[in-house]
């Protein structure tokens, strides 16, 4: 997958696993995971510690299943002024996830 869009093949329960790392210490993240333009489940980072001005860039991840039907919309969207870590070396912010099982396995 290239688009950053899974689109359910069939109707089923699906595993979905998400992750994400802040671009440093100074900024804050937030993930979230969304089904056809409803989040389901987000993930926050922000470590802004006055005491520690330069912690390392902080990570954080989710695990959740959802009940998806045939052509239903999962993505990551990243909520405004949140600033998360990619490069051309390594991908840092991304999700996963497969069928456990299909509402009819006959079919």
């Amino acid at each position: 997958m290239e688009t950053g869009l899974f689109t359910a093949p069939v109707s089923g329960t699906y595993f979905f696993s998400f992750r994400g790392q802040k671009r440093s210490a100074q900024y804050l993240m937030y993930l979230g995971l969304w089904k056809n333009g409803e989040e389901m489940a987000g993930v926050y980072e922000d470590n802004l510690d006055p005491l520690n001005p330069n912690p390392s860039p902080g990570n954080a991840s989710n695990n959740l299943i959802l009940h998806l039907f045939e052509r239903d919309q999962v993505y990551l969207m990243i909520s405004d002024n949140a600033i998360a870590y990619s490069t051309v070396f390594g991908k840092y912010v991304g999700f996963s996830g497969f069928l456990l099982f299909p509402d009819n396995p006959y079919a």
